[in-house]
């Protein structure tokens, strides 16, 4: 299961963020053989109002950031949405639930 934290962005301004991927049990979460997945949508059955470009900056700590340019979040209506980020195997394996929340977007 996913941790959930809530993000906010501004209509028409670039949004970065970096996140560190953990396991209860274990703590960190070595990338090291996944992908980084993830976006932003109305409702988990919707699709993706917009994707986040994702840069892993360590594998073996998990680290890495989320960016959306300025006219990704010009595209974004001004409401409150749901974000997810997945973990995606490059291989076998399984997806993992890294992080879940609302976005709330504003007005510039």
């Amino acid at each position: 299961m996913s941790d959930l934290f809530n993000i906010s962005l501004i209509k028409g301004e670039p949004f970065t963020s970096t996140v560190t991927a953990s396991l209860c049990a274990t703590g960190q979460f070595n990338l090291s053989g996944y992908g980084v997945v993830g976006g932003i949508k109305y409702y988990y059955s919707s699709g993706n109002l917009v994707d986040f470009d994702v840069e892993i900056n360590s594998f073996i700590s998990g680290i890495f950031t989320i960016n959306l340019t300025s006219g990704q979040t010009n595209s974004l209506p001004v409401t409150e949405c749901i974000y997810y980020l997945k973990a995606w195997p490059s291989g076998q394996g399984s997806i993992v639930d890294l992080l879940n929340g609302y976005a709330q977007i504003y007005p510039l």
